[in-house]
């Protein structure tokens, strides 16, 4: 690919790993190769049918050169006892920088708001937090902080691996006495990682 967009071997790893971003040639010839620019530019596909003048016509308050749209989804990941996933609605999209993003190691493409609801992150994480959740990392990379599907419930925790092939799901809330929850290893298959939280907001 670096050949054929006219770079090199070392420019293509850095977009790849999100340390750079290529520039309007680059993605010119990438489009040229039948990429979908919107696609490249947004991480957002075009709908069946529509074209990239009556995607922008709907949205140009958003549409801001260098900013990528941030899908927020219209559940609440629980930081308690959990809630069920019914649906992962867009409420909004929430126009930021892909330079901050990346700057937090957040890769734009995965890039989804979630509130939180629930105490047993606290304090860590409060009840009503905004949380940007990297849902390209589909895997347990450290000990910090996950969104987990298990059991039909999207939950918000740390999660621990152990050498037996079980996981731990931790609360941070030392107040509210919350035991951690272990899924056996036999079990562990149905515990799907869907993304790690990079940051949280809140309001005052």
């Amino acid at each position: 690919m670096a050949a054929a967009v006219g770079v090199s071997k070392t420019s293509w790893e850095n977009y790849e790993a999100g340390k750079s971003s290529p520039g309007a040639r680059v993605l010119a010839s990438l489009a040229e190769l039948g990429a979908d620019l919107h696609w490249l530019l947004t991480g957002a596909a075009l709908r069946d049918g529509e074209n990239e003048s009556q995607r922008l016509s709907k949205t140009p308050e958003v549409r801001a050169e260098g900013f990528a749209l941030i899908p927020k989804i219209d559940v609440q990941a629980a930081a308690g006892a959990g809630a069920v996933v019914d649906s992962e609605a867009v409420s909004a999209e929430i126009a930021l920088s892909p330079r901050w993003l990346r700057a937090r190691h957040i890769n734009p493409a995965g890039a989804r708001m979630l509130t939180a609801k629930g105490d047993s992150m606290e304090p860590t994480i409060r009840s009503g937090d905004t949380l940007i959740v990297d849902t390209s990392i589909e895997m347990v990379v450290d000990s910090g902080i996950y969104v987990v599907v298990y059991g039909g419930l999207l939950l918000v925790k740390r999660v621990q691996l152990r050498r037996d092939g079980s996981v731990i799901l931790k609360s941070d809330n030392p107040a509210a006495h919350y035991e951690d929850e272990i899924v056996p290893a036999a079990e562990a298959h149905e515990l799907r990682i869907a993304g790690r939280v990079m940051w949280f907001g809140r309001e005052i």
